[in-house]
């Protein structure tokens, strides 16, 4: 008893409302909105803002870091967001803003920002049978604010005493609190007080975060915080959808008293009126609150410059870092750092007799392009070097029709110089190809050949493996298949490790390439128009995962795959 009036003691303490923060202005600082303008009979209560700020510097800590147990004092921009939630209040004394979107770049302690957010409701709000939710996309994403609310409050003796935790949530009395992943189930029949939704656009469609918001309509005041990195410009894109919606609340075009915009970005207007503007370390600051604090700066110009001389990684530098909306597909390599990396002419006699490190087989149609692609590695110490060299087949009667389709293409030349094989008639045949596989393998060991299981060529592998005693395995073309071999051979090319001979064809190739990004930042070959042909880099990219997986034994790569990734005939 005496140990429980101790506490009801300092809890009181803490509670006890300190001298009044300006907090009327500091509200005002989100980048481009005034919470006035909109406001009609609302009015800002800043004791009751001030007091919960108080409570959340007095009972929250940090967790992770060299911060890890001491106090979580706010940052400026961060007591604006609470004490606009907290503190605006309508006629009726309940709360005005019912939706917040918090659009910031990576980085800025979006997760320990909702995980104090959860306590803060959960402990002390006092909402009857209150249900707060936090959401992810993915099991292990929706675990880490969980994980950071756990730790402050088992760093806070006075909240530790009265809190009961489990595996699947927090309770205090008669309110609870839960983590959600949409790839699970159990989201219907929720009588939501408050969800925060972390990482917004990892969300492939709305549906689960709409169950989640149609939970709502049971309670007087709930709130939905949505939190989130920007998405890349794709069609059913919740996140973009927000997004659009929070700008023109914003600016002024719609008016919407009981959403609260935070937008931290580099805008298209501003990008427009100069394409460099993103280049600028002023607007790394000015979009990145914590810039300096949770961000160090030396990472922040190591991943720009990193951004600078990569193209693959300019996209994601862009959009995961300064908040802008990117495209898609876009250019994967710079022209230079491949041209730069040609290794000379490179004579594939002096590999007669050893062993490949890896096989690709891309197979279009019959008119078609078609490649097959060898990798060696060379002799040396320091970092691994690769040399590919590559075969491809057009039909004859097709090469100068299909070279006025083809922008760039020059496949009459090619053939004449020995980079492609024109084969006769209008259609190439698989059984031509496989041939000169066989016949390619009398001189070169010739390992698994990883074949694009997308192509209706079963007969092709058959016949490899048959008469001439191959092993073929498709290989998945989805991100989750060419994510990682995209990525190293991208690294590979930007570090002059890998040497193609200058092979005018494959040139070609590498110019017409451009990446495909999913919401995970994982990235795959794509081309831009059917004429853009990039056969023979889908080949180098196979063979390259292959050797990525005989270099991992103790960890297969396909391990981590669906069933349906790898087949084998």
């Amino acid at each position: 008893m005496r140990r429980m009036q101790r506490y009801a003691k300092r809890w009181r303490a803490l509670t006890s409302l300190p001298k009044p923060l300006s907090l009327k202005k500091l509200i005002t600082i989100l980048p481009g909105y005034d919470p006035y303008r909109d406001a009609g009979d609302c009015k800002f209560d800043a004791t009751k803002a001030n007091r919960f700020i108080h409570l959340w510097e007095s009972a929250l800590t940090h967790v992770k870091g060299d911060l890890a147990g001491q106090p979580y004092l706010l940052e400026p921009h961060e007591k604006a967001i609470i004490a606009n939630l907290i503190g605006w209040q309508r006629p009726d004394g309940t709360r005005r803003y019912r939706h917040v979107f918090y659009f910031v770049p990576r980085g800025n302690s979006k997760s320990t920002l909702a995980a104090g957010l959860v306590i803060m409701f959960l402990a002390f709000d006092g909402e009857p049978g209150a249900e707060i939710y936090s959401t992810a996309s993915k099991r292990d994403q929706a675990k880490i604010v969980r994980d950071i609310a756990k730790g402050m409050i088992l760093n806070q003796p006075l909240l530790t005493i009265s809190a009961d935790i489990t595996n699947t949530a927090i309770v205090f009395g008669d309110r609870s609190y839960k983590h959600l992943a949409a790839e699970a189930t159990g989201a219907h029949g929720l009588n939501v007080y408050v969800s925060v939704n972390d990482e917004i656009h990892a969300h492939r469609t709305r549906d689960f975060i709409d169950v989640v918001d149609t939970g709502m309509g049971k309670r007087a005041q709930p709130v939905r915080i949505d939190i989130t990195t920007s998405d890349y410009q794709r069609e059913g894109s919740i996140c973009n959808e927000l997004h659009d919606y929070a700008g023109k609340v914003r600016d002024g075009e719609i008016d919407d008293l009981a959403f609260l915009p935070v937008i931290f970005e580099v805008s298209k207007k501003e990008l427009e009126e100069d394409p460099d503007y993103w280049k600028d370390p002023k607007v790394w600051a000015r979009v990145n609150p914590m810039l300096g604090k949770a961000i160090p700066l030396d990472y922040f110009e190591r991943q720009f410059h990193r951004a600078e001389n990569s193209p693959a990684f300019e996209n994601e530098f862009k959009r995961l870092h300064l908040n802008i909306r990117t495209e898609s597909e876009e250019r994967l390599l710079s022209m230079d750092n491949w041209n730069g990396m040609c290794g000379g002419e490179l004579d594939i006699s002096k590999y007669e007799g050893k062993q490949a490190v890896g096989a690709g087989l891309d197979l279009g149609n019959t008119s078609d392009l078609n490649a097959f692609c060898l990798i060696f590695e060379r002799e040396g110490e320091g970092d691994r070097e690769f040399d590919a060299f590559w075969w491809h087949w057009t039909p004859i009667a097709k090469a100068e029709e299909r070279q006025r389709q083809d922008q760039g293409a020059n496949y009459t030349a090619w053939g004449r110089d020995g980079w492609l094989k024109l084969t006769p008639g209008n259609e190439t045949s698989y059984k031509t190809v496989s041939s000169d596989i066989g016949e390619i393998g009398k001189h070169f060991g010739i390992p698994d050949i990883a074949v694009d299981r997308n192509f209706q060529g079963a007969e092709t592998c058959q016949r490899l493996r048959e008469d001439y005693g191959f092993e073929v395995t498709e290989f998945g073309q989805g991100f989750q298949s060419m994510g990682q071999p995209t990525k190293y051979f991208v690294d590979l090319v930007n570090k002059g490790l890998i040497h193609h001979g200058d092979n005018p064809c494959v040139r070609w190739q590498a110019a017409n390439l451009q990446g495909e990004m999913n919401a995970a930042g994982d990235i795959k070959p794509h081309k831009a128009r059917s004429g853009n042909k990039i056969d023979g880099i889908v080949a180098l990219v196979m063979a390259l995962g292959m050797a990525m997986e005989r270099d991992a034994p103790q960890e297969s790569w396909y391990e981590t795959h669906s069933e349906s990734t790898f087949i084998s005939y």
